[in-house]
């Protein structure tokens, strides 16, 4: 994807009131490193822990998204996300099932957690997908 995307693409905002492709892929960078790899190693690691809430709509601003690499991006996703494969891939089944508390869903579990970032992933290359299209 990322060799196939223009540097001038990386940073178009052709949708209002969408992000650029590079916010996406920064959005989904620090989501997979900040939140998802870290509840992983937690539910893991602690009995039924605490998870709590991010407000991750506003690092896109706050991080200056649309100013960093969108290829450097990707890349550290990537790394990001095989990080957690691996961990995953190395449980049994009950794992799976291991218990948390989410702030704002409250109980849940580590495969319910995974099923919601999956389809936040897939809400993102939708969206993605729909930017670069209009580019």
């Amino acid at each position: 994807m990322a060799s196939k995307i223009s540097i001038d693409d990386w940073t178009q905002r052709p949708i209002k009131h969408e992000w650029a492709p590079v916010e996406i892929v920064c959005h989904l960078r620090d989501v997979e490193a900040s939140i998802n790899l870290p509840r992983v190693k937690k539910i893991l690691s602690e009995d039924s822990p605490h998870l709590k809430a991010f407000e991750t709509h506003l690092w896109a601003e706050e991080r200056g998204y649309i100013r960093q690499s969108g290829p450097d991006a990707l890349q550290a996703f990537t790394r990001a996300r095989m990080e957690i494969i691996q961990l995953l891939d190395s449980i049994d089944e009950a794992a799976w099932e291991r218990s948390a508390t989410h702030s704002i869903f409250g109980p849940t579990t580590l495969r319910e957690l995974m099923t919601i970032a999956l389809e936040h992933d897939t809400l993102h290359l939708s969206q993605t997908r729909e930017t670069l299209a209009a580019c």
